[in-house]
């Protein structure tokens, strides 16, 4: 796994720049590209404990794409990106 927090995700077609997994302990490790999709299935899985930090640069048009097919978020998330905030 990539230790460093400035991570390559900087060039991804997603628009995600940083991962993290995070333990019941809170104790956080970054997740690689290659981890990427294996661990956002994992996250939403029942017996996932902890939770999973990403951050995306929402100006990239691909990354609400990608979420759409990646993740399980509800539509009141989408809608929000729509809305005056652009930080969720």
């Amino acid at each position: 796994m990539n230790s460093s927090p400035i991570s390559p995700y900087a060039q991804d077609r997603s628009g995600l720049m940083w991962a993290y997994r995070f333990n019941q302990a809170h104790q956080g490790e970054v997740v690689s590209i290659a981890e990427l999709e294996s661990v956002t299935q994992e996250a939403q899985s029942e017996s996932f404990e902890g939770f999973l930090w990403l951050h995306f640069n929402l100006s990239q048009a691909s990354t609400e794409k990608w979420l759409h097919a990646h993740t399980a978020l509800p539509p009141e998330f989408y809608e929000a990106l729509h809305q005056g905030s652009r930080s969720t």
